[in-house]
C-alpha cells in the first residue's frame, strides 16, 4: 500500500520530532514484521530487527505512553497526523488496519520479547487470526499490558450501529427480465463524519468504538456541535444508575476522543430515559451539526427526558 494523500493542514500537524519517532517506530515494526515471518526465531536478522524496534519504541514513548490511532493509510496521535505521508508507515498502518486495529497504545518499558510475541501474531494473515479470535483477542490472551491494542469490529458495526442505508447497485440485470435496477448487496449503513479542529474528517465509527461491550449502556449518541465539543446522550441499562458509578468508562472515552480531536476536546454527558429516532425511524449513532450547517440543515434531536 502507499502513501497518496497529499500534505496535511498546518493545524493538524504533528510536532516533527513526534513524527520522526513514530516513522522510526513504524519503519522498524514493518521491516521487523517481516523478518519474524521469513526467518526461524533464532535467526540473527530476526534478534537484530527486535532489538531495532525495541529502541524505536524506546524513543517513542521518552515522555510517556504513545497512543497511536490507525486509519487505512495512515498514523495519527492525538488527532494529528504527519505534514507529510511516508510509504512505509502507510503500509504498517495498512497491516494493523487489516487486523482491524483502531489505536495501538505503547507504554515505556518495552523489551525485544514483548515485541517477539505481538508481531508475530501481526505478521499471521488476517483470516487465519480471525479463525483464531483475531489479533485483539489473541494478544489479550498474552496478558501483556505495556502494548495495548483496540480492535475495531467493523462486522458489529454494520450488523447494529450504523445508521443511513448504503447498498452496492449490481453491474447485471435481473434475470426475471424486468428493468427495474437490482441491488447486488446491503452494506450497511453510513454514520456522520466528525471534524477536527484543523478542518480533517473522522469516520463517525471511531466515535462508536469507545461504548462497546459496556454491559451498563442500553444506548447512545455523540453529537458533534462544534470541532472541540461534543455532546453525548446515554441511556443506561439500569434506570437506577448514576453517572458516578460509571465515571470510569466516561473517562476513558474522554481520552478515546481526544486521541483524535486533539486534548482540548471537551465531552458533556447528559443520562436521558430515550433518544428519539429519526423522522425516518432509525436511531442516528453520531450527528454532526457542522455537517448540518455545511448542508444549510438543522436538523432536530428530540430526546426523552
Amino acid at each position: 500500500m502507499s502513501a497518496t494523500a497529499g500534505p496535511v493542514a498546518a493545524g493538524e500537524v504533528m510536532a516533527p520530532d513526534l513524527a520522526a519517532r513514530v516513522t522510526a517506530f513504524a519503519r522498524a515494526c514493518k521491516s521487523a514484521t517481516r523478518s519474524v515471518a521469513l526467518y526461524p526465531g533464532e535467526h540473527p536478522a530476526v534478534a537484530e530487527s527486535l532489538e531495532a524496534v525495541k529502541a524505536a519504541a524506546d524513543a517513542a514513548t521518552a515522555h510517556g505512553e504513545l497512543p497511536i490511532a490507525v486509519v487505512p493509510d495512515a498514523l495519527t496521535v492525538h488527532g494529528r497526523a504527519m505534514a507529510r505521508p511516508d510509504p512505509t508507515v502507510a503500509e504498517f498502518a495498512g497491516i494493523l488496519h487489516r487486523h482491524q486495529v483502531g489505536q495501538l497504545s505503547i507504554r515505556p518499558g518495552t523489551d525485544a520479547g514483548v515485541w517477539r510475541r505481538f508481531l508475530a501474531l501481526l505478521a499471521l494473515p488476517p483470516d487465519q487470526a480471525r479463525l483464531r479470535g483475531g489479533l485483539g483477542k489473541l494478544w489479550a490472551s498474552e496478558g501483556e499490558t505495556r502494548v495495548e491494542l483496540r480492535i475495531v469490529d467493523y462486522n458489529e458495526l454494520l450488523r447494529s450501529r450504523l445508521v443511513g442505508d448504503r447498498a452496492t447497485w449490481a453491474e447485471n440485470p435481473c434475470t426475471c427480465g424486468r428493468a427495474w435496477p437490482l441491488l447486488q448487496q446491503v452494506d450497511g449503513r453510513v454514520l456522520d463524519a466528525f471534524t477536527t479542529p484543523g478542518g480533517g474528517t473522522i469516520d463517525g465509527c471511531y466515535f462508536t468504538m469507545g461504548f462497546f461491550g459496556l454491559d451498563w449502556l442500553e444506548k447512545f449518541q455523540v453529537i458533534q456541535e462544534t470541532p472541540d465539543l461534543l455532546r453525548v446522550f446515554i441511556v443506561p441499562r439500569d434506570p437506577a444508575a448514576s453517572r458516578e458509578s460509571v465515571e470510569g468508562d466516561l473517562a476513558h472515552y474522554d481520552e478515546h476522543v481526544r486521541i483524535v480531536l486533539g486534548p482540548t476536546c471537551r465531552v458533556e454527558y447528559e443520562f436521558v430515559d430515550a433518544i428519539a429516532p429519526s423522522p425516518q425511524g432509525k436511531h442516528r449513532y453520531t450527528i454532526s451539526r457542522l455537517a448540518e450547517q455545511d448542508a444549510g440543515l438543522r436538523g432536530q434531536d428530540a430526546h426523552g427526558r
